[in-house]
């Protein structure tokens, strides 16, 4: 509606891999799982601190996309 649209459903990430520590800052919604192509993208609104063994999870209704 309007050009905004948001996720009904959570959207989980795998569970980090050994020697992953960092923040995620950006994220990529992409056509395809492997080598696919970036259709938007932007800057989270507060980075998350992500290190081995956690999952990143965005909750349902906390993902908005806008296109203007």
């Amino acid at each position: 509606s309007g050009g905004s649209v948001s996720n009904n459903a959570n959207v989980t990430f795998p569970t980090a891999t050994a020697g992953y520590d960092g923040a995620v800052t950006c994220l990529a919604i992409m056509d395809a799982s492997t080598a696919g192509n970036v259709l938007f993208y932007g800057e989270l609104t507060v980075a998350k601190t992500v290190t081995t063994g956690d999952q990143f999870q965005i909750a349902s209704g906390n993902l908005t996309v806008n296109l203007t």
